[in-house]
């Protein structure tokens, strides 16, 4: 699913130092609500297997970045949350995201 542009016809924005983008909400039923068949879990284990035992020719490899689970960007994004939540920050996208947001911990 394509997320929806900007204003400017971008698909993404940069405030301060993060990168948003914004995806369309979709109403129904998600994985907590709506469980699996067993048929669905044998297609969806299925389906992984497929995906993790594909051949990835090495130059392909070498392009794939690799997740290090910093808690960098983690920890940003807590404190946007708690200084949004707490009112400290008035742009324009804080504004909005707090009419929004259900905040909870992180």
């Amino acid at each position: 699913m394509a997320p929806l542009e900007t204003e400017a016809g971008r698909l993404w924005t940069n405030p301060e130092s993060f990168r948003l983008i914004l995806y369309p909400f979709i109403e129904g039923r998600n994985s907590y609500e709506a469980s699996l068949s067993d048929d669905h879990w044998v297609e969806f284990g299925a389906t992984l297997k497929r995906i993790h035992t594909a051949f990835a020719p090495p130059s392909l490899i070498r392009l794939i970045q690799r997740e290090a689970y910093s808690p960098q960007w983690r920890d940003a994004v807590r404190t946007f949350l708690e200084t949004s939540e707490a009112g400290a920050r008035d742009d324009l996208v804080s504004v909005k995201l707090r009419g929004h947001i259900v905040f909870a911990a992180v």
